[in-house]
């Protein structure tokens, strides 16, 4: 997990953070409760709790959100940053990841996967960055890219399934999220122009823009949860989430790595200024 991301301009802090200041350790397989619903986790090999679906791996029961965000991790530091990486316990893989700061401060994550089995291996992989809300906050994604609806509290979307262009689904307007609670809802983006996507934070003068491969990472999800999920002390953040394809089951993947294949992709995150870059207008 990435617990912390902290401007130091500002001193504002990016990332939802535990309401009780207490990150409690997860066992393998638990359920990604509001408990560990904090910060940066990567899902991977699915996000939705699912049993693989083919031979010889057929039935195996792969967690929900996956499995590496409950997994240890081998690390250690390498030159501006830290090398990581975890074998699969549910499926034969190793992931591997790189978190590196780059000359110009952006913040460079790389990814290799390999497939450890003897067959062709589904996967699904998704940045799980849960992001702070402020009243002003506005969700940038280029172009109006396809926008499918996966869950709704009270409907407020309309029935998962249906389809819409960013940002609007009816009169709401996904990409201005504070205007509205409370709501728990996600929608996937696809046939995606450009490889990125930003939050912007008027009233901090600073936003943050994730870029990544579009021909690799095909889709971003959005989780809204203004003050709608857990019922008994409902968080209030946004996850955005870029990753390989739109949707959260292992069972609709499209990507399968052969025996001994390998596939690379990385994310790149940069803090900005309004006062000096362009990108916020």
């Amino acid at each position: 997990k990435v617990a912390s991301l902290r401007s130091r301009g500002s001193g504002f802090e990016f990332l939802w953070q535990p309401p009780g200041g207490v990150y409690p350790p997860p066992e393998y397989g638990a359920e990604y409760g509001p408990e560990f619903a904090t910060g940066f986790d990567e899902c991977f090999p699915s996000i939705l709790a699912v049993d693989y679906p083919d031979a010889p791996w057929k039935g195996v029961a792969v967690p929900d959100h996956g499995e590496v965000w409950s997994l240890p991790w081998d690390w250690c530091p390498m030159d501006g940053g830290v090398s990581l990486a975890v074998n699969g316990r549910a499926l034969p893989y190793r992931l591997e990841k790189t978190v590196q700061m780059e000359e110009d401060g952006a913040l460079l994550f790389r990814y290799q996967l390999r497939n450890l089995g003897r067959a062709p291996l589904r996967w699904l992989w998704s940045a799980h960055p849960l992001l702070n809300v402020t009243q002003a906050l506005v969700v940038h994604v280029p172009g109006r890219p396809e926008m499918k609806v996966y869950e709704s509290l009270g409907d407020v979307l309309g029935p998962a399934g249906g389809r819409h262009r960013w940002p609007y689904v009816g009169d709401v307007d996904l990409a201005r999220p504070a205007l509205r609670e409370p709501a728990a809802e996600k929608v996937f983006l696809k046939g995606l122009g450009e490889g990125r996507v930003a939050a912007l934070y008027p009233e901090i003068g600073e936003g943050i823009s994730i870029e990544f491969p579009p021909e690799i990472v095909t889709g971003i999800g959005l989780w809204y949860n203004l003050r709608g999920w857990p019922a008994e002390s409902p968080h209030c953040n946004i996850g955005i989430e870029p990753c390989s394809e739109p949707h959260e089951s292992l069972a609709d993947c499209h990507y399968a790595l052969p025996p001994d294949g390998e596939a690379d992709w990385w994310m790149r995150w940069t803090l900005f200024s309004w006062a000096a870059d362009g990108r916020a207008r």
